[in-house]
């Protein structure tokens, strides 16, 4: 588990080390692992920003890491902009959502 906290810069680009993320982000039954593997994908930059979005549509914990990633992210996470404007509708998500949303592009969603 510790692994997976921190993706060594020296393999960010590593398209194994992206797949396993994935995949342990989609499904893992540990919900620390699959928090890790979710805040890892991040390092990766633009690349995992589909993987991302498509866990917005996860379970509640996986939507909530991603939301956070996305957000820790900023500017980088833009297209995921539309996924995370739909998430402002539903109470569980609201806050979190327009704090990635302010994080990613801050002039468009200003904090009100």
């Amino acid at each position: 588990r510790a692994c997976l906290h921190a993706v060594p810069s020296t393999l960010k680009d590593d398209d194994k080390m992206f797949a396993i993320l994935v995949h342990a982000a989609n499904k893992d039954l540990d919900d620390e692992c699959q928090k890790a593997s979710i805040s890892s994908l991040r390092s990766f930059g633009k690349k995992a920003v589909s993987p991302l979005i498509a866990l917005l549509h996860g379970t509640p914990h996986q939507r909530l890491n991603a939301i956070f990633a996305l957000g820790n992210m900023g500017p980088e996470a833009k297209d995921a902009i539309p996924a995370l404007e739909t998430l402002l509708s539903r109470e569980d998500t609201r806050f979190w959502a327009q704090d990635a949303l302010w994080r990613i592009d801050p002039p468009r969603h200003d904090k009100k």
